[in-house]
């Protein structure tokens, strides 16, 4: 291939060659502990926990148990609290049908003396 141009494509490759060695370098440098502190790295630590690791494997797993009670708990006591509201319903629902039935007998009643009344 011929190419025209005073090295232009050495002077690019020379150039990526460069950048490639400073990352190689600063990779060098790097360090995790100064990247991140411990509670952004979660989905590291489940990789390492597989086999029940140390401490910090341990604390997460109370972590996520206490907070799935909680949770739990907090269902419960919504679902309690809906099933009273129902209880409340359905005992004033009978209560008004009862009442509206004591009512209509005491009409009846009423009805019934009146017109025995008229015809005595």
């Amino acid at each position: 291939m011929n190419y025209s141009g005073d090295g232009e494509i050495a002077k690019s490759v020379l150039l990526m060659l460069e950048m490639v060695m400073m990352m190689m370098m600063n990779m060098n440098n790097y360090d995790d502990d100064d990247e991140y502190d411990d509670d952004d790295d979660d989905d590291d630590d489940d990789k390492d926990c597989g086999d029940g690791g140390g401490e910090r494997c341990w604390k997460k797993r109370k972590k996520k148990k206490k907070k799935a009670k909680k949770k739990k708990k907090k269902k419960k006591k919504k679902k309690k609290k809906k099933k009273n509201k129902n209880k409340k319903k359905k005992k004033n629902k009978n209560k008004n049908k009862n009442k509206n039935k004591k009512e209509e007998e005491e009409e009846e009643k009423e009805e019934e003396g009146r017109s025995r009344g008229k015809r005595r």
